[in-house]
């Protein structure tokens, strides 16, 4: 639900980067007049507005997902980032005809939780991942909060809540931002001061939104050819380890609670969907086995991988996949080369064994064979970010950059493309000798995590630079317009105080 938000505790160093910048933000944006306002949100509170249009819900969607980035440990891998975004676009575009951009994130945290936010974004643990046996219990959870948006549920809480406010609603999304990092009793203050007149009814609705989101999210999974158990399977695993184990519930059990009626009643409609459905696929596999890789201490990964291969326990794809990762981030690139040339592939494990081998071609300073690798993957799956990546990657380390800018520049046009596409343009034009293109570009990647300051600073810069051509003068001179609009509507009213440092301190 779009309560759900990460449980995992942080350390006040941390909510001091980054979530009061978070909650000042959206009191600017609440507290913002609607004649002045840039993103033009409407007023919830008036009557000829109390139902959030597609249009503006994406439009703060946009403003989300900035201050998501900005905020939560966003894993940045873009193959991890393709995995989940390609199987999310596969349930929207198979079982609705929804036009809203979604986005797919993952965060970095080992808990099992996921939630939804305005303007089609889904977000999902690690550890959710990596807590699901099989693809389609992944799904299931990613399917439940895609039904949270296609069936408009913030949208339809406003209009159920009359006097619901903008404020109201983003100083909720604060709280609980603010009780997943800084400790559940300060964001229940805020939820308290803001929403106690209607809790009662709001958690009646809530109820209803869930029951609502099953419902969907099980025509989704059916629709995109997922068996639709894996919801239900899911859910009872999950309420068997909460009865056998002692300590905090997962937080996906806190905001959505399992009960014997629900299995049953997500059990009872998913067997009534046959057919012929997608298997276990190697991708889910592959994605596991880059998730443990990725957040795990590789010296430690390499022992284990080592002593179960020993023992004879070893299976021959994902296991030495994952060793092999584990020795290129521990310095030992080409002896991850031998390891991954040694498993036998099959069309599903492909592309994350032969990305895994350039990674391991760059590490290890071989960037011919990496390009090799890296041109017949991007025949085989043209357009596809990580492939971009890394090609651009294998360029720029055998110099040439200005093959690396033709990729990007393609992928950089995407739509909420992952904004590591951006820092790695500006290195690229910064090596062919397009200095405003590279700060430009810098810029972008600042935008994306909220660092305005940054980003204004790096159109500065680019405004400056010599041989600067006319049209992209034009494109960056909008730009910081645009910035500079933005960071002036934080500015205090006269007689306010003024905010302690804007959204300024956020960090990548």
């Amino acid at each position: 639900m779009y309560r759900t938000i990460l449980s995992r505790r942080r350390s006040p160093a941390v909510l001091g980067g980054s979530l009061l910048p978070i909650i000042i933000f959206c009191g600017w944006l609440a507290g913002a007049q609607a004649a002045n306002e840039p993103l033009r949100l409407p007023q919830m509170g008036d009557p000829a507005s109390a139902v959030l249009s597609p249009g503006q819900e994406a439009l703060l969607g946009e403003t989300v997902l900035i201050q998501i980035r900005s905020a939560l440990p966003i894993l940045k891998d873009p193959e991890l980032n393709d995995y989940i975004q390609a199987l999310g676009t596969h349930l929207v575009s198979a079982g609705s005809e929804s036009i809203m951009p979604f986005t797919f994130l993952l965060v970095r945290d080992p808990t099992i939780n996921a939630f939804a936010a305005p303007g089609g974004i889904v977000v999902v643990n690690t550890g959710m991942l990596l807590t699901a046996q099989r693809e389609n219990e992944l799904v299931g959870v990613m399917s439940h909060e895609i039904a949270h948006i296609l069936q408009r549920h913030m949208a339809r809480t406003y209009a159920n809540a009359g006097s619901l406010s903008l404020k109201t609603a983003l100083g909720a999304l604060a709280s609980i931002l603010l009780g997943a990092y800084g400790g559940a009793d300060m964001a229940s203050a805020g939820l308290l001061s803001t929403m106690a007149a209607n809790a009662q009814s709001q958690l009646a609705f809530s109820r209803a939104n869930e029951q609502e989101a099953d419902r969907v999210g099980l025509r989704l999974m059916a629709a995109a050819r997922f068996d639709p158990r894996g919801m239900p399977n899911f859910f009872q695993r999950l309420q068997r380890w909460s009865q056998i184990n002692v300590g905090p519930i997962p937080a996906f059990l806190s905001d959505h609670p399992i009960t014997l009626s629900r299995i049953v009643d997500t059990r009872s409609r998913a067997a009534q969907y046959s057919g012929s459905f997608i298997k276990n696929s190697l991708r889910f596999q592959f994605a596991k086995a880059r998730v443990l890789a990725l957040t795990s201490d590789p010296n430690t990964l390499i022992s284990h991988y080592e002593q179960i291969k020993r023992a004879g326990q070893s299976n021959d794809t994902t296991d030495p996949y994952a060793y092999a990762l584990a020795l290129t981030q521990a310095g030992e690139p080409r002896r991850a080369i031998g390891v991954l040339k040694s498993i036998k592939q099959a069309p599903d494990s492909l592309l994350p064994i032969e990305l895994a081998l350039v990674q391991a071609y760059l590490s290890a300073g071989q960037a011919r064979p990496a390009l090799q690798h890296l041109q017949r993957l991007n025949e085989i799956f043209p357009g596809q970010e990580s492939i971009i990546y890394y090609l651009a990657q294998a360029y720029i380390a055998s110099r040439q950059p200005q093959k690396a800018l033709s990729q990007l520049d393609v992928a950089a046009r995407i739509d909420r493309h992952n904004p590591v596409l951006d820092r790695l343009k500006a290195e690229a034009a910064a090596k062919a000798g397009l200095p405003w293109v590279s700060h430009e570009s810098l810029a972008d990647y600042y935008s994306a995590y909220g660092q305005l300051g940054a980003a204004l600073e790096q159109l500065k810069l680019a405004l400056n630079a010599t041989r600067i051509d006319d049209v992209s003068r034009a494109r960056i001179q909008s730009k910081r317009a645009r910035l500079t609009e933005l960071l002036r509507s934080q500015e205090p009213a006269a007689g306010q105080t003024p905010s302690p440092g804007g959204i300024l301190p956020i960090g990548p």
